[in-house]
């Protein structure tokens, strides 16, 4: 019997989110949240499980002073600002430091 490569999805959405080769999902702000729910009668299994996906090929730069939390990890993650907002992101963000 052949043996079928095993395939692992995960690597590809990995590489996609990371890479920025596709957009996955069809929201145009780059920071997602899903939940577990049940599609017919719209039961939300749980508010302790929450998917959260950070889309760093849809991150557009803008002032750090005027960016919230999520947007902060976006910028450092993306690392595209210069030294200046690096350095200032830093500062406004201990975790980042």
């Amino acid at each position: 019997m052949k043996k079928v490569p095993h395939y692992d999805p995960t690597n590809d959405l990995v590489f996609k989110f990371v890479f920025g080769r596709d957009s996955l999902l069809p929201c145009k702000e780059p920071f997602s949240q899903y939940g577990l729910y049940n599609p017919k009668n719209q039961h939300k299994l749980t508010d302790d499980l929450e998917l959260d996906f950070l889309e760093i090929p849809k991150y557009k730069n803008k002032p750090v002073k005027e960016m919230n939390r999520v947007e902060r990890w976006l910028a450092y993650f993306a690392n595209r600002l210069d030294d200046e907002g690096k350095e200032e992101l830093a500062m406004s963000n201990p975790e980042i430091a």
